[in-house]
This record gives structure tokens, C-alpha cells and sequence, in this order.
């Protein structure tokens, strides 16, 4: 895809201009001091492009093209794609509605153009005109809008053998191919980028009970704990879920009242809440500081989650239990041979949490938080927490 930028210098470029708009939204975003967090918000302002689509109707627009999910995966992996067969997925997908409830997208071309330039920028840098299959298939599942649970499964079939079982070559294909996507907006480093990617395979593997091959319950099971590599996609749905949500509380940092968004209610202090932005940016006030624990909140709260808060304060006010160094992180984490994930692992403090209503479409059966190192910023903590809607941080590691 070649645009024409200025007739006047006859200069072409390889971006739609709304794509570097876009490009340059993002990285606007950097002052977020949680890998997570900040990975999860910059692929929400991508796939807010693919916000209209429902997953189920990606399905329908793979039958109807015969690229269903009959087919094995390995005659997926093989199988090539030239930007004109992604195009007619693209355009069927944004402008022929499949099912009786679909919404019509507003300009269906300029999704279609913009969908078409992130896929060749993430699969196609050099531009050759050709792309698999299976990455066309997980960026689709991955930006459309629908249940991650769903999503998991939809996934686990396209790396297994007629839909069964998974060798470790077709999970390490899907976290490459993931990995990928994160490397397009420079984010892989946080996540332990490709070296992470072989002991990510081996940590499942681990865990199931043959050592050679994985059953869908076993991969689903896995990706809900959160493993460090993938752990950005689970805090995109909770972002996504949390987007219109207002807590009628105010913010202690910087006054505003209602917060929208993201809540994070501190666990050392009684009544004190910080909204999204305060938080993400990692502000501190009279009666917050990095070192706190928090409990971060995607949707409203009732009373009975009120008690447990106040609970869990006045344990951490008695025992101090908020200042342990030693704890274990509550997301699977991933060795990685590269120095950058090699910081103090995250503190630990976090209880069960019950679980909240929400009509958001993201599965909140997973719904913990994590914040992840790179470079220059340090990590957070998450909960294994799947049936759970909210999660306790512990944000000492703040890189500020």
C-alpha cells in the first residue's frame, strides 16, 4: 500500500495518514509507568479501528471465504496469503454485516485501509506481498471485539492438530506471532521479547500432563493464569471493560470527581481511591506513595466488596504485611535470558475478590492485573483470578 502525501513533492509513504496519526497518538503514551497497562492502552487505541466488529462475525467472514476453522492448522501455517486475499477478508469483514444483530461501521473503507496497513506493518515490513495465514487469523481474533475466553479457545484451535491437541512448535508459532504485535508499537522488551519465548513454551508444557502435546483445557487454563508474555492482552479486555465505567468516589490525588475509568482503591489507606491517569502515571500524594498496595477495580463495586477493602486495609495497617520483599508474583512468570526482566520480583498482597456483574463483552473471568519491567520502568503484581473482577497491586516498583 503506497499513498500519495503531497502532490506538490510528489513524496509517497508506506502509512495510511490516519495510521500515522494513530502511530503518533501512541507514543504520546509512554509516561505509563506499567509495561502492562501501557502495551494494554496503545493496542486499545488500534483496536478501537476493529471496535464494531464481533468476533462471531470474523468467524463467519473465515466460512464464508473457506478459511474456516475445519482446516488443520498445519495447512494454515503453510498456507500464504497476497494482500488482495487479505483485502476481500478485510472488506467483507467491515462492510457486509453477517449477522442479524451486526452494526454497520460508519466509513467501512477507511477501517478496511486501516486494517490492511497494520497487518502489512506487524506481518509485511519488507513488503514482499505475502502473509500466513494463521498471523492474519490471530491479529484478526485479537482486535475484533468479543469474550476472551472465546478468543483463547478460537486460538488454541489454529496451533492444534485437527482442532485436538497442540505440539510445543505450534504454541511457540502463536506467542512468536503475538510477540509480534507487540513489536510493532516497541513494546516487546517488556514482555521478554523473543528469547522469552521458548521457556514460555516450556512453562505450559510443564504443566500439562503429557510432555509432548497440550489439550485445549490445559492451554486455556495456562493463558488465564497469565503468563508474563501474553499478559497484556488480558489487561486490554479490562481496560476495554472499564472504558464507561464511573465510580462515584473521588480521586486523592488529584480531586476528580467521578473517576471513569480504571479504579485503584489503596490498601493502606481507609477511603482513598486513585483514578487512572494519577495512577498509570505513576503520581504519588500525602497518602499514596509508589510503595502502596492497591486494588484495581474495572467495574462498579458493591458494598460487600466495601467491607472486604476496608478488611484488607486494616490487615495491612496491623501487620504491615504491604513492606514484604520476598513474595511470588500472582502472573505466571517467564525466565528470560536477556538482563531486561531480571529486576526485584513484584510483592505479593492479595485475597480472593468476589465477583462483580458487567455487560462489557470482554470475559472478565479473567480479570487480575499485572504490571511488567522493561528497560527503564520497573514491574507490578497481578492475581491468578479467573471468575474475579478485581485485582490488588502492589506498586512499589514503580519506575519513576
Amino acid at each position: 500500500m503506497i499513498i500519495l502525501n503531497s502532490h506538490k513533492t510528489c513524496r509517497t509513504q508506506w502509512d495510511h495518514p490516519t495510521t500515522t496519526d494513530i502511530l503518533r497518538e501512541i507514543d504520546q503514551l509512554n509516561y505509563i509507568k506499567f509495561a502492562a497497562y501501557r502495551t494494554a492502552i496503545k493496542m486499545r487505541i488500534i483496536q478501537q479501528r476493529f471496535d464494531k466488529v464481533e468476533f462471531l462475525r470474523l468467524l463467519s467472514v473465515f466460512d464464508q471465504l473457506g478459511y474456516g476453522t475445519q482446516q488443520s492448522s498445519d495447512d494454515d501455517e503453510v498456507q500464504d496469503m497476497n494482500v488482495l486475499d487479505l483485502e476481500n477478508i478485510l472488506v467483507k469483514l467491515f462492510s457486509q454485516p453477517t449477522l442479524a444483530n451486526d452494526i454497520e461501521l460508519a466509513n467501512p473503507l477507511l477501517s478496511t485501509d486501516l486494517a490492511l496497513n497494520f497487518a502489512l506493518n506487524i506481518f509485511d515490513r519488507d513488503r514482499s506481498g505475502k502473509l500466513k495465514l494463521t498471523a492474519i487469523k490471530i491479529f484478526l481474533t485479537v482486535m475484533c471485539k468479543g469474550y476472551l475466553r472465546d478468543k483463547y479457545q478460537f486460538l488454541f484451535k489454529l496451533i492444534a492438530n485437527r482442532g485436538k491437541f497442540a505440539n510445543a512448535e505450534g504454541l511457540e508459532s502463536l506467542l512468536s506471532q503475538l510477540m509480534q504485535i507487540v513489536s510493532y508499537i516497541k513494546e516487546d522488551p517488556s514482555f521478554g521479547g523473543i528469547h522469552s519465548i521458548q521457556n514460555a513454551v516450556k512453562n505450559c508444557y510443564d504443566k500439562a500432563a503429557h510432555p509432548s502435546v497440550i489439550k485445549e483445557e490445559e492451554f486455556t487454563q495456562w493463558v488465564l493464569e497469565e503468563p508474563q508474555t501474553i499478559v497484556w492482552l488480558s489487561t486490554m479486555e479490562r481496560v476495554i471493560a472499564a472504558e464507561n465505567v464511573v465510580h462515584d468516589v473521588k480521586c486523592g490525588i488529584c480531586k476528580k470527581t467521578p473517576i471513569v475509568g480504571l479504579r485503584f482503591k489503596s490498601l493502606k489507606k481507609f477511603n482513598f481511591d486513585i483514578c487512572q491517569n494519577c495512577f498509570l502515571s505513576g503520581k504519588s500524594g500525602k497518602h499514596h506513595k509508589a510503595g502502596d498496595p492497591t486494588q484495581e477495580y474495572c467495574v462498579a463495586t458493591t458494598s460487600k466488596e466495601g467491607v472486604k477493602d476496608f478488611a484488607r486495609t486494616f490487615r495491612n495497617k496491623v501487620t504491615k504485611r504491604y513492606k514484604r520483599k520476598a513474595a511470588k508474583p500472582r502472573y505466571i512468570c517467564i525466565e528470560n535470558s536477556s538482563s531486561i526482566l531480571e529486576e526485584t520480583e513484584p510483592q505479593n498482597d492479595q485475597e480472593e475478590s468476589s465477583q462483580n456483574q458487567s455487560t462489557n463483552p470482554p470475559d472478565q473471568s479473567q480479570n487480575s492485573t499485572f504490571s511488567q519491567n522493561d528497560a527503564n520502568r520497573d514491574g507490578n503484581e497481578t492475581e491468578e483470578a479467573e471468575e474475579r473482577e478485581t485485582a490488588i497491586i502492589d506498586s512499589s516498583f514503580i519506575a519513576m
